[in-house]
């Protein structure tokens, strides 16, 4: 079942893997700031290990993709939902 959470801007971004035979870990930082780069800290911190991908679904804010660590970063929300099922994370976002 899907968990809701409020924020203004997060982070996913992908950790190594806790095992060779496994996916790697995702993760999802939360922030109370529109520029997560300039807040001190995350507001919510999660962890997935054994993680194949994450689905965007209902995304209706704005999406950036930093090369340089390879996570994305949506800004300009209101809340997100995540919702784990199996080792594939559904990750909602709504402004």
């Amino acid at each position: 079942m899907a968990e809701t959470f409020q924020a203004k801007s997060i982070i996913i971004g992908r950790m190594p893997r806790k095992r060779p035979e496994e996916f790697k870990t995702a993760f999802i930082k939360s922030f109370d700031s529109l520029d997560p780069f300039t807040a001190e800290f995350p507001k919510k911190e999660f962890e997935f290990p054994n993680t194949e991908k994450v689905v965007i679904v209902n995304s209706d804010s704005n999406l950036n993709y930093f090369l340089e660590g390879n996570d994305l970063v949506f800004t300009g929300i209101s809340q997100f939902s995540i919702d784990q099922k199996g080792n594939v994370i559904e990750l909602s976002v709504r402004k």
